[in-house]
Formats: C-alpha cells, sequence, structure tokens
C-alpha cells in the first residue's frame, strides 16, 4: 500500500470514527457519557462506526469525484439524528424509533417549548462536527473511478448497510432486553425499535371467521359464562378519569423525612380512604397516548409491535373505549387535555373513539381570556398546570349539571424538564444528604415541587367533590414514570428489573361509598373494567372476559416481554406465559381486527356516526 492510499485510509477511519462519536454526544449532550460508551461499548460503537461507512460510500459512489458532498450529507444526517435524539430523551426519556417519523406534524409543533440555549448549544456542535468531517475529506485524495466501479461500490455498500440495519431488528426480535441509548448508541438503537411481526400466535388476521369462533368457544366462552355483569346502581355516578403526567410516588424510595415537607400529603390521606394500589403502565418516561390508550379500551399495548405509537395510524375508524360505552348508556363524554388538539391526531382519534367533546388548550384559550394568566404555575412555564385542569373539570361538571357525566382528564404539568419552582408557594426542598451532586438535587426538588402543586389540584377537586349531592367515581393514575437520574433500575436491560420502572399509583375513590382497600396490583388494561364494574354499569363481553381471566388468574400485569401472576414473574416462552398471552392475543385477535364474535351486538358498544362531535367550545 503506497503512502497516498495509506493516508486515506487512516482519514477515512478519522472521519467515520468523528462522525460516530458525533452521534453519541449530540445525543447524550456529554462528552464524558460519550468517551465511556466509545470505550465501554466497543462493539456498538464499531457498529456505529460501520455504518458511518457504509452511508459514506454509497454517496461518494453516487457523487463521484464530488467529494465534499458526501461528508456534508452524512455529517448534516447524523446532526439531525443526534439533535432529534437529545429532543426525545429530554422530553420523554427514551430514544428516537421509527414510529416517531409518523408524528412529524407534531414534533414541529413542539419547537416552541425549545429552549433558546438548546438551539445555540446544538447550532454551535452541528457546525463544529460538519467543520471537522470537511477537513477530513479536505485531505482526502479520491483518484478517479469508473462507472463500473462506482456502481460495485455503491452496491456493496447497500448489502452492507442492509445487513447492518437488520442486525439490531434481529437482535430485537429474538431477545428480551430493553436498549438505552447510552449503551448501544443511536444509530442501534433507533433500528431495534423497527416494527417487526408481533408474534400472536395463530390469532391474527389471516385467521378464518369459523376458526376464530371455534377458539374463542374453546378459550374464551368459559370465563364469560362464569362471569357477571356489574349490579346497576340506584343512581348513575358521574365518573372522572384522571391520567396524571408522570405521577409517581417517590417518596416511598426517597423518604418523606428527606424534604421540608411531605411533596404529597393529600394524596396519601386519601389513600387511606380509596381502594389505592400500583398499576403497570405500558410506557416509561413518554408514550402518553399508548397508556390513554390501554385504559381507555382494555386493549394492551403487547399486541401491537414495540414503537408503535397506536394514536398515529391504528385508529380510523369507530372503536369501543369507555367513552363510547358510557355514552350508549346515557351519559356525557368529555376529553378535557389542556395542549395542542393535533397532537397525537386527537382530535380525530377523540372522535372515532365516540366522545360527544374534547377540550383542547384551543378551545380553553378561545372559550376563556383569562385562561392563559390563570393556567401556568410560574412565568415562563412550558405546561398548563394541574389546577388549572381541576378548573377545568369543575367547570364542565357544573355546566353539565343533571346530565350523567363522564370526563377522562390527562394532566400535562408534571412533564419534563422538570423546573425549580423556588420562588413558589409550592417549593419542595430536599434535605437529605444521600444526592449531594447539584443538578440532580435540582432535578429532586423539581419534580417534588410540581407534586407538592399536583396534590393540592387534587385535594381542591376532592373537596369539591365532597360538596356535590350526586354521587362521583374518581379514578386517578400516573401515566408512566418520570425519566430521573436518581433511580438506576430505570436503566436496566432486563425486564425482572425493568418492571419496576413501570409501576405508578393508582386509587378509586367515590364522594359517596366507602372503597378503602388495598388492590392487588393490576395493569391499565384493568381500570376500565374496574371503573365500569364500581359504577354499575353495563360492559361489552370483550371486558367482562378480560375482568374474569384477571381475576381467576389473578394476573397483575402482561406485557410482550413478561406477565406477573399472583405475585410470580414468568418471562415470555414459559408455559405460564403463554397461556394467558393466548387468552389476551385472541380477545385482542377478536376485538380490534374487527370481527367482534364475542359480542351479541356490537354496534351496541361503539358510536358509529358522531358527526355531532364537538373540539371547539
Amino acid at each position: 500500500m503506497n503512502k497516498v492510499k495509506r493516508n486515506n485510509w487512516i482519514l477515512f477511519i478519522c472521519l467515520i470514527i468523528w462522525l460516530s462519536f458525533s452521534v453519541q454526544l449530540l445525543s447524550l449532550g456529554s462528552f464524558g457519557d460519550t468517551f465511556t460508551f466509545m470505550f465501554t461499548r466497543t462493539l456498538y460503537f464499531l457498529y456505529n462506526c460501520l455504518f458511518a461507512a457504509a452511508l459514506l460510500i454509497i454517496f461518494s459512489a453516487i457523487f463521484g469525484r464530488w467529494k465534499y458532498l458526501p461528508s456534508i450529507l452524512v455529517s448534516c444526517i447524523y446532526i439531525a439524528t443526534g439533535v432529534a435524539f437529545r429532543i426525545k430523551l429530554d422530553f420523554h426519556g427514551v430514544g428516537l424509533t421509527p414510529s416517531d417519523l409518523t408524528l412529524a406534524s407534531e414534533a414541529l409543533q413542539m419547537r416552541e417549548l425549545i429552549s433558546d440555549d438548546f438551539i445555540w448549544k446544538n447550532v454551535l456542535l452541528g457546525i463544529m462536527v460538519l467543520a471537522v468531517s470537511l477537513l477530513l475529506a479536505h485531505f482526502i485524495k479520491q483518484p478517479p473511478r469508473s462507472a463500473k466501479r462506482r456502481l460495485l461500490e455503491a452496491g456493496g455498500a447497500i448489502v452492507g448497510l442492509a445487513v447492518l440495519i437488520l442486525i439490531p431488528i434481529w437482535e430485537n426480535h429474538v431477545s428480551d432486553e430493553y436498549h438505552q441509548v447510552e449503551d448501544v448508541g443511536a444509530p442501534y438503537y433507533f433500528f431495534s425499535k423497527t416494527p417487526t411481526p408481533v408474534p400472536v400466535s395463530s390469532f391474527n388476521s389471516e385467521m378464518t371467521t369459523t376458526q376464530l369462533q371455534a377458539d374463542l368457544d374453546q378459550y374464551i366462552e368459559p370465563y364469560l359464562q362464569r362471569a357477571e355483569q356489574p349490579q346497576a346502581l340506584e343512581e348513575k355516578p358521574d365518573i372522572i378519569v384522571i391520567q396524571c403526567e408522570s405521577f409517581f410516588d417517590f417518596t416511598t424510595d426517597l423518604g418523606v423525612e428527606n424534604f421540608s415537607e411531605d411533596p404529597l400529603p393529600f394524596f396519601h390521606q386519601l389513600q387511606q380512604n380509596s381502594a389505592s394500589g400500583i398499576v403497570y403502565s405500558p410506557v416509561f418516561g413518554g408514550g402518553t397516548s399508548n397508556a390513554e390508550f390501554e385504559v381507555m379500551t382494555g386493549i394492551s399495548m403487547a399486541n401491537f409491535v414495540e414503537g408503535t405509537n397506536i394514536y398515529a395510524k391504528y385508529i380510523n375508524e369507530p372503536m369501543i373505549s369507555m367513552g363510547s360505552i358510557l355514552r350508549n348508556q346515557g351519559y356525557y363524554s368529555l376529553v378535557i387535555h389542556p395542549y395542542m388538539e393535533s397532537f397525537y391526531s386527537r382530535t380525530k382519534n377523540y372522535q372515532y373513539l365516540g366522545f360527544n367533546r374534547f377540550d383542547s388548550i384551543e378551545s380553553m384559550r378561545a372559550a376563556d381570556p383569562d385562561f392563559n394568566e390563570r393556567a401556568y404555575s410560574y412565568e415562563g412555564a412550558e405546561y398548563p398546570s394541574d389546577r388549572e385542569l381541576v378548573h377545568q373539570i369543575i367547570t364542565d361538571l357544573e355546566a353539565q349539571e343533571g346530565q350523567d357525566t363522564f370526563i377522562f382528564a390527562i394532566s400535562v404539568q408534571i412533564h419534563i424538564p422538570f423546573e425549580n419552582y423556588a420562588d413558589s408557594e409550592y417549593y419542595v426542598e430536599y434535605i437529605g444528604n444521600e444526592y449531594t451532586d447539584e443538578e440532580e438535587i435540582k432535578e429532586i426538588e423539581g419534580y417534588a415541587s410540581n407534586l407538592r402543586e399536583t396534590d393540592s389540584a387534587l385535594q381542591t377537586l376532592v373537596e369539591y367533590l365532597q360538596q356535590r349531592d350526586k354521587e362521583t367515581i374518581l379514578v386517578f393514575y400516573g401515566d408512566h414514570q418520570p425519566s430521573m437520574s436518581i433511580y438506576s433500575y430505570q436503566n436496566e436491560t432486563k425486564p425482572e428489573k425493568n418492571q419496576e420502572s413501570h409501576q405508578t399509583p393508582v386509587f378509586f375513590w367515590s364522594n359517596q361509598r366507602d372503597l378503602s382497600e388495598e388492590c392487588a396490583p393490576i395493569d391499565m388494561t384493568a381500570i376500565p373494567e374496574q371503573t365500569l364494574w364500581l359504577a354499575g354499569a353495563d360492559m361489552p363481553e370483550y371486558l367482562l372476559a378480560l375482568r374474569q381471566i384477571r381475576l381467576e388468574e389473578k394476573v397483575e400485569s402482561y406485557t410482550a416481554y413478561y406477565a406477573i401472576i399472583d405475585g410470580e414473574y414468568y418471562r415470555k416462552g414459559s408455559e405460564e406465559y403463554d397461556r394467558i398471552s393466548n387468552l389476551y392475543q385472541l380477545i385482542y385477535a377478536d376485538t380490534f381486527l374487527g370481527n367482534q364474535l364475542l359480542e351479541e351486538d356490537p354496534a351496541r358498544w361503539r358510536v358509529e356516526d358522531n358527526s355531532d362531535y364537538v373540539h371547539e367550545r
């Protein structure tokens, strides 16, 4: 090998190392974490280098002697990828996935939430990445190549790129480990989340109606025969379900004594006067709409490919939900969510889910000129407070006086990044000594102060409901845990450890009945059937079947990786897991894929014509 070739190879290797280092730096936002990844996760870093090399070779073959253009294109791809990963990690605690590409319009709407400091920091980093890449490309001497050679180079690189893409997809399909961006790198993480077919045994959309009916009769019908519809109450209660953003009682780990005051004094009191316990969320750190979908429908996200955003593409026709079930029993069904109406295509989806109305931040602002002055916790706050959510709930309850009402409310206040409430009446100081790092303390105090304000809002709502003559059932749960650096188990890759990061609090409370008891841990898919049961409302056969399976088999949690049955953990592939999984998958195939053979009258539970749906006030 002559000197020119040797120098070219050295420069090319430096270029791909630099690009791989850069995308990880932009993703993690830390030089230290990036160097740690390079030297402790060497095989994954090598994978990312090979990926960059394949892209450079393909673009070089396409553009011939335009030697700067391949470096510019790959640099821009890596800069955009790294910044997208950083934003997703900051807002949701997880990395970018292929399914996120279907939410491009929603992502663009979030640009107003990105700080100027973040923008300038990444602009400067992007310029640095591009400048170094061009400098290295400048010294690479590229000799003329024939069209045939360039074609062979491009073909070989494309084949190599395809293999590199398939490796993480295959590894994710056969393994039950959870990957973190800091462990495998941005490119590997992204492709490991590529949707692959869900293994639903023989229960799939290709199944004939006769086959499906036979299996339903054999496996599901026995549970239905033992199930009973709820006993109707003398008067229908109003029902409020609140999905609280990132709500998690971290005082159980950190200790109330390590704070200047209990961040959740009223919540802790309410736990003693309600049916309270643990609920397993299908998501962690983000993915609010998937948790919401499980609660609205009772259908497990385990039936869908990992990384799926259910609201992005799966709801395209009228579906059964708590909104449609209760509406068809005389309720006025309303969703309240003080955020953008188009985010997660909520406006369209709630119409298909059978709700009468959807109140978004746009409709709230249009209806109330004082909204912006009242809605935010402090100057510069990014999201409306939970106090504002309670204000909206109370306003709508009073507006619907005399009408049976179901309200599904989704909060947004406790959303990362957790700001410090130092000048707020809700400020809670961390006075413990376990954590001394300034950034960790800021995170702890920001989250604790958020909890304190949410607790105050919850107290306002409950005290209001206690004055009502009509029974009102309140269901309250956290949609997922927050992504916080102080919890090591949130970075666990083994599902038997990772499950801890999917536990959030839940309670069922009534202003007229004593529901106080300790609930066994449940999945979010159990919330709709338990709520309907407490309300004495009829429910579809598929929810009755799911309820009976849960109670008889003592199923606490079912995911695509494991099941927790009567407190015992069972991995995917075990006899116990497969038995429960087949039951859930059968119900999914019948209910979600459109057969609905379990239902005597499927139309009874849907809202086929929702032309009077309202999303403006």
